[in-house]
C-alpha cells in the first residue's frame, strides 16, 4: 500500500451513526464504564474494528476526541471508578503537555469527575496537586491524573495548593529521616534513597484550615509553608515526598 487512503476508513467510516472513536473494542472492557462497543449486529473481526478507529484506549490524539471524553467524564450517568477517571485526566493532560490539545479551543463542561466517583461543579473544583492536602478537602471536590498543572490548565480550575492555606498545631520533635526504621524499610522496598536531612514526628498531627474553609483536621502528614515535612505516619510523609519528586520531574520534562 502507498499510504494514500491512510487516513480515509477513519474519516469517512461510520459505526451507529458517529465515528469509531466514538466506541471501544469490545475486548475493551476496562473502558466500559466510559465507552460502549458498536451498536451493530455481526461485528467484524477487532483488527478490522481497530484499523478504522475503535478505540482500544484512552489516548486523546485531537482536540475533538479531548472534548468527547471531557464530556463523558462529566456525565453523571456514566460510572468510571477513581482510577479510570484519574487515567482519563492524565491522558488529557498529557495530550496538553504535548500540543496535541490546545484548551483554548475546547468548550469545557461545566462539571468534572472528581475522586469519589461524583461529577463536581466546577466553582468548586480543583485539581489535587499535593497528595496531603486530600485530607483536609471534600473528596468530592477534588479532580486528579496526570500532570496537575497542565490538568489544571486544561480544565480551566485552580490548583489545590493555590487555594489550601493551613497551619500545623504543635512542635513535634525532630527526627532524621535515616533514624526512622519504616522510612529506611519502605525506602529499600521501593528502591528509592532515603531522605536528607529531619521530619518533624508528632504523636498527633492536627492542622488548623483557614482557606478555603476553616476547621481543625487530625493528619498522617503535612509539609508546611516553609516545605519541612510533619508527620505521625512517617510512611505517609514520605509518600508525599516521593510525590512531590515524582511531580516535579513531570513539570521539568
Amino acid at each position: 500500500p502507498d499510504g494514500s487512503d491512510r487516513f480515509g476508513p477513519r474519516r469517512h467510516t461510520r459505526l451507529g451513526g458517529h465515528r469509531p472513536a466514538y466506541w471501544r473494542l469490545p475486548s475493551a472492557t476496562g473502558l466500559a464504564p466510559l465507552y460502549d462497543p458498536p451498536p451493530v449486529d455481526g461485528l467484524p473481526d477487532e483488527d478490522v474494528l481497530a484499523a478504522v478507529g475503535v478505540r482500544a484506549d484512552l489516548r486523546v490524539p485531537d482536540t475533538a476526541t479531548a472534548a468527547d471524553l471531557l464530556a463523558r467524564l462529566a456525565d453523571p450517568a456514566r460510572t468510571p471508578d477513581v482510577a479510570l477517571a484519574a487515567e482519563a485526566y492524565a491522558e488529557l493532560a498529557d495530550a496538553v503537555a504535548d500540543g496535541r490539545v490546545d484548551p483554548v479551543d475546547l468548550e469545557l463542561p461545566e462539571r468534572v469527575r472528581a475522586m469519589d466517583g461524583t461529577v463536581a461543579d466546577v466553582d468548586v473544583a480543583m485539581v489535587l496537586d499535593r497528595p496531603w492536602l486530600a485530607a483536609v478537602l471534600p473528596a468530592g471536590e477534588l479532580a486528579t491524573g496526570g500532570d496537575p498543572a497542565a490538568l489544571a490548565d486544561l480544565l480551566d480550575l485552580p490548583l489545590a495548593s493555590d487555594v489550601v492555606v493551613a497551619e500545623v498545631e504543635g512542635e513535634g520533635r525532630s527526627v532524621r529521616w535515616a533514624e526512622l526504621a519504616e522510612i529506611v524499610v519502605t525506602c529499600h522496598t521501593l528502591d528509592v534513597p532515603v531522605p536528607d536531612g529531619d521530619l518533624t514526628v508528632h504523636d498527633e498531627l492536627w492542622v488548623r484550615l483557614r482557606r478555603p474553609g476553616s476547621g481543625r483536621f487530625r493528619v498522617p502528614a503535612w509539609r508546611d509553608a516553609s516545605g519541612r515535612w510533619h508527620a505521625s505516619d512517617p510512611v505517609h510523609a514520605l509518600l508525599g515526598v516521593i510525590a512531590e519528586e515524582i511531580i516535579g520531574a513531570d513539570s521539568s520534562g
